[in-house]
C-alpha cells in the first residue's frame, strides 16, 4: 500500500537568497550598526576625557595580578581635576618607585617593606608625596624603603608577597596597611585560590586570557560598562542598608571573618619569625570623618586594633591624628575620590616617622 507524500520543492537560487535577506542581511546590518555606535561612544568617551579605572595590572598565575616591570606612565584621571597627571613609575621588581631614579642605600642600618593596595600604592599624588615616597626620603642613608603595594590587593596576598619577594629582602621592619574592602576582595580572590593540603593559600591565579584585561584597560566603553556593573551590582548588595558614600562609592564596614583574620596572623607569624617587626595600620573612615554625627560603635580601623591587641601586634592609630587635624579644617582625602590627598599621605608618613624616629629620622628633603 503506497503511502501518500507531499512532493518537495526543490531549493533554488532565488529561495536561498530570499533566505539571505530576510535573516542574514538584518543580523550584519544590526552589528554593523552595534560597531559603529560602540566606535562612535568609545570617540564621544575620549573627547570629554571619561576614562574610568585606568590601571596598567598583567594578570599573574600567583598573585592575579601585577605591575608591568620597568614601565614609565603617565597617570590620568579626567572625572576629577582634583588628581593630577603626573608619571608613575614601577621598577625592574614592579614596585612603586620614583621616576626620578632610585633611592638605595650603600649599606643601611634598617630595611622596611611596605604592604598594602592603592593606598600604600600611592599612585593618586606624586610619588614624593605619597606615603612611600615620603618614607623613603625620611629614610636618609639609614633604611631602604621598599613599597610592596599594589592596587586591589588584600590580606590573601600578604602572605604570598612575603614568601615569593618579600622575605628574601631581609627587611627589619613590615608595615601592613588595611583598607575596608579588604573583606570583600579576601571573599571574591579566596574563591580563585588554590591550596595545599594544610588548606594554605599558595596561589590566586589571574586571567588565563590577557587579551580581555588589555583591551578592559584600553577601552573607555568597556571600562564604563565595567564600573556601571560595579555600581548596579553594589546597588543590588547594599538596597535597603545605610549607604556609606564617599568619593562615589560605599564605603563598607564589615567584621573581620575568620578567613581574613587567619592570613594575617600567618603573616604576622611568619615576619616575627624572621626577626623583622611586623606593624598593622589601617585608613581612616572618610565617612565618619566627614559625618561624625552619623553613626557609632566601631569603624573598620577599630576592629583592626583590637585584633592587633588580642594578636600581640603592633598597631599605629591613624584615626585620632586624622580626626584632629580634619577638626583643624585640613582636607585628607579627595573630595571626589576615596583616595588620600597629599595632606593624607603626608600625615599617615608623619605618624609613622613620629613612631619610628629611628627609620625615618631624616626630614625629607622634598616635599614638606
Amino acid at each position: 500500500m503506497s503511502v501518500a507524500t507531499v512532493d518537495e520543492v526543490p531549493e533554488t537560487p532565488a529561495a536561498r537568497r530570499g533566505l539571505r535577506e530576510r535573516f542574514l542581511f538584518p543580523l550584519i546590518l544590526i552589528g554593523i550598526s552595534t560597531l559603529f555606535a560602540l566606535v562612535v561612544a568609545e570617540i564621544a568617551l575620549r573627547i570629554m576625557g571619561l576614562g574610568f579605572g585606568h590601571s596598567p595590572l598583567l594578570p599573574d598565575p600567583v598573585f592575579h595580578h601585577v605591575h608591568p616591570r620597568d614601565y614609565h606612565f603617565r597617570l590620568t584621571t579626567p572625572t576629577t581635576k582634583e588628581i593630577v597627571d603626573h608619571d608613575v613609575y614601577y621598577d625592574a621588581n614592579g614596585e612603586v618607585a620614583d621616576p626620578n631614579g632610585p633611592h638605595v642605600p650603600a649599606s643601611p642600618k634598617y630595611r622596611v617593606a611596605l604592604l598594602g593596595d592603592s593606598f600604600m600604592e600611592g599612585n593618586q599624588v606624586l610619588w614624593a608625596e605619597a606615603i612611600g615616597g615620603r618614607l623613603t626620603l625620611s629614610g636618609g642613608d639609614t633604611t631602604q624603603v621598599r613599597n610592596f603595594g599594589v592596587s586591589s590587593y588584600s590580606p590573601i596576598f600578604y602572605r604570598l608577597q612575603w614568601k615569593k619577594d618579600v622575605a628574601d629582602f631581609h627587611p627589619t621592619h613590615v608595615f601592613a596597611l588595611m583598607y575596608n574592602n579588604d573583606v570583600r576582595d579576601d571573599t571574591v580572590y579566596g574563591k580563585l585560590a588554590k591550596r595545599d593540603a594544610a588548606g594554605k593559600v599558595i596561589a590566586v591565579p589571574g586571567p588565563s586570557n590577557a587579551l580581555i584585561p588589555r583591551l578592559m584597560r584600553k577601552s573607555y566603553v568597556l571600562r564604563f560598562a565595567e564600573m556601571m556593573r560595579l555600581k548596579l551590582t553594589w546597588a543590588t548588595i547594599h538596597r535597603g542598608r545605610l549607604q556609606r558614600i564617599v568619593g562615589g562609592e560605599v564605603e563598607e564596614n564589615p567584621v573581620i571573618p575568620p578567613a581574613t583574620a587567619e592570613y594575617m596572623r600567618d603573616l604576622a607569624r611568619d615576619v616575627e619569625a624572621s626577626g623583622a617587626k611586623f606593624v598593622l595600620l589601617a585608613v581612616p573612615s572618610k565617612y565618619r570623618m566627614y559625618n561624625p554625627a552619623a553613626e557609632s560603635g566601631p569603624e573598620y580601623s577599630d576592629r583592626w586594633r583590637a585584633w592587633a591587641a588580642q594578636n600581640g601586634v603592633t598597631f599605629v592609630d591613624l584615626v585620632a591624628p586624622f580626626k584632629a587635624t580634619k577638626g583643624g579644617g585640613k582636607q585628607l582625602f579627595f573630595v571626589h575620590d576615596s583616595h588620600w590627598n597629599a595632606g593624607g599621605h603626608a600625615l599617615a608618613a608623619e605618624t609613622i616617622r613620629a613612631n619610628y624616629p629611628e627609620l625615618f629620622g631624616a626630614r625629607p628633603s622634598r616635599p614638606q
